[in-house]
C-alpha cells in the first residue's frame, strides 16, 4: 500500500507541472464558473461558430478555441504553441475571469482586440507559456500585451 501512494504522490507532482494537465484544470475551472467551451477544428469554422453563439439569446459566456488542443501541445503534454481562444459574453459581465483562471495554472495570458457583436463581448487571448519563443505567438510581434492581475 505505501508503494502505490507514493507513486500516486510523485505522479500528482509531475501532473502539476504538465503543461496539457494544467490547461485540462483552467478549463475546467472556467466550467465550473459558468462558462460553456467549443473548439473549431477547421479555420473554415470559425466565423461561424463566433456568429453562432454571439447571435444566441443565451446569457451564456462561451471560450471558442481556434484550433484543436492536440496542435499546441507535444505527446509528452508540453505545450508548444499558445492556444488562441474566443472570449463571447454579455458586455455587462465580469471581462477577466478567464484570464485570472489561466494566470492561475501559471500561464502566460496575451490580450488582443475586442469588439461588440449582436451586443456580445468577443475578445481574443492568447495562452501559453512564458517560455515560448516570440516568433510562436498569434498576437502581432512588438504588440503584445501581456495580461497581469490587479494586485501584481
Amino acid at each position: 500500500m505505501e508503494d502505490v501512494l507514493s507513486t500516486l504522490l510523485t505522479n500528482s507532482a509531475a501532473a502539476d507541472n504538465c503543461d496539457l494537465f494544467r490547461f485540462r484544470a483552467a478549463l475546467s475551472a472556467a466550467m465550473k464558473k459558468g462558462w460553456s467551451t467549443a473548439v473549431c477544428r477547421y479555420n473554415d469554422e470559425i466565423v461561424h461558430e463566433t456568429l453562432r453563439l454571439a447571435g444566441s439569446g443565451s446569457r451564456k459566456r462561451h471560450i471558442l478555441q481556434l484550433s484543436r488542443t492536440e496542435e499546441y501541445f507535444a505527446p509528452t503534454g508540453e505545450m508548444t504553441a499558445p492556444v488562441t481562444f474566443l472570449l463571447i459574453q454579455p458586455q455587462n459581465r465580469n471581462q477577466e475571469t478567464v484570464e485570472q483562471i489561466f494566470h492561475a495554472e501559471r500561464f502566460q495570458v496575451v490580450t488582443g482586440r475586442e469588439g461588440m457583436l449582436n451586443g456580445k463581448s468577443v475578445r481574443t487571448l492568447w495562452i501559453g507559456r512564458h517560455t515560448l519563443p516570440e516568433t510562436v505567438w498569434g498576437a502581432r510581434p512588438g504588440e503584445r500585451c501581456t495580461w497581469k492581475p490587479a494586485y501584481a
